[in-house]
């Protein structure tokens, strides 16, 4: 194909890009990053634009310095969203700065009068965006989270910057007569590889989202909404895990369940807004008193479960009692009323050989009825034979 339809085709590719990016963006408006990515889109299509027009017309009519800023400005914009992606900032004013002075650099007499500078010049800050955009996702890869989606662009990122630097320095060399416009084999073969980027810059983008929503949907599943906890469809898996470690390392796991005492009165007094308010008030402090490796579950209404593994027995009591007197002290308020709450909690630790995680939590369930029999506000402890405490 000559360069003019070579053109064309990375044009029509880059609207693509633009309508994919804003669909998905439509269904998935979480995606922030896409906005910057539906720019870099719409300055590939810009930069196409003006250079057909350059190709019909190579007067000065419209100046190419418009179609280089657009389409440095096209890399910032990748690189802004890969930045949003995965720090959660945009670098717009990057961005905006790019195509200033991309415009600027084509006023240097230098620049404006040898197409030789304007290459090693453009290549030099593209192969650094693309290079900044590259080192970022690398350094994200190892996310167990979305790592693997981030392959693909990964992937395209590091072959274009190759072929820069091939072609750069063979543009650049005394072999070759470099012209505005034209159907040089360097040049056809830059817009080729032009269009296999912007296709893969979508695909991958593409993908990347598409990751994101299926990750999202699955810990939607996983999660209680309330509190952010996991739900008790999760409970089996991780107490299954931890139980198996517990073995292996001959340690015990303690399960804490625990309840929020007479919570229908709260609900009955002051409202169920006020009640899913006094559940997040309860799951923070639990949080906050147990271990930041400790598992944490809602197992619905206003019980809660805590895995602590590689835990002594008077380790899990002393856990359970300070969040006990944690939410007993701590004072919930609704408008200028004060709400006093108060936990029950049951506590039992797994014992050599015992690999059924359904039968420690009914032990720790047990421990729970006896601290809510004795009064409530109170910890109980299963009581096994060989566990002291």
């Amino acid at each position: 194909m000559d360069i003019f339809t070579l053109t064309v085709c990375t044009a029509l590719l880059s609207a693509g890009m633009a309508v994919t990016f804003t669909t998905q963006l439509i269904t998935s408006r979480r995606e922030t990053y896409l906005y910057d990515w539906i720019f870099a889109a719409g300055c590939f299509l810009s930069s196409n634009i003006i250079g057909l027009w350059l190709l019909k017309d190579s007067s000065d009519s419209i100046n190419p310095m418009f179609a280089n800023a657009f389409y440095v400005t096209a890399h910032a914009a990748i690189f802004s969203g890969t930045s949003r992606l995965l720090f959660g900032q945009s670098m717009y004013k990057v961005v905006a700065l790019a195509f200033v002075a991309t415009l600027i650099l084509h006023q240097l007499p230098i620049v404006a009068t040898s197409v030789e500078s304007r290459i090693i010049v453009h290549y030099l800050i593209i192969i650094a965006f693309n290079a900044a955009t590259l080192m970022a996702l690398i350094a994200k890869r190892k996310s167990k989270r979305e790592g693997k989606a981030y392959w693909l662009l990964i992937f395209a990122l590091a072959l274009f910057i190759v072929q820069l630097l091939i072609r750069g320095t063979m543009m650049v060399s005394k072999d070759f007569e470099l012209m505005l416009v034209g159907s040089h084999f360097t040049q056809t073969s830059g817009t080729l590889l032009l269009m296999l980027y912007v296709f893969a810059l979508t695909v991958g983008g593409s993908a990347i989202v598409m990751w994101r929503k299926e990750l999202s949907l699955r810990e939607l599943a996983l999660t209680d909404e309330l509190t952010g906890w996991l739900n008790r469809k999760s409970l089996e898996q991780v107490a299954n895990n931890e139980l198996r470690k517990s073995e292996r390392k001959g340690t015990h796991l303690a399960i804490l369940v625990i309840d929020i005492d007479h919570f229908k009165q709260v609900n009955d007094c002051y409202g169920h807004a006020v009640g899913d308010k006094a559940i997040q008030f309860v799951s923070g402090i639990i949080k906050q008193q147990s271990r930041d490796y400790d598992h944490h579950f809602r197992l619905g209404g206003e019980e809660f479960v805590v895995l602590a593994a590689e835990t002594s027995p008077s380790e899990a009591k002393t856990v359970a009692e300070r969040i006990r007197i944690a939410v007993e002290s701590t004072t919930m308020r609704h408008n200028s009323e004060s709400i006093p709450l108060t936990v029950s909690v049951g506590v039992a630790l797994s014992q050599h050989g015992e690999l059924d995680w359904q039968g420690l939590l009914n032990r720790a369930d047990m421990a729970l009825y006896a601290s809510k029999y004795d009064g409530r506000n109170r910890v109980s402890v299963d009581k096994m034979e060989h566990v002291a405490i």
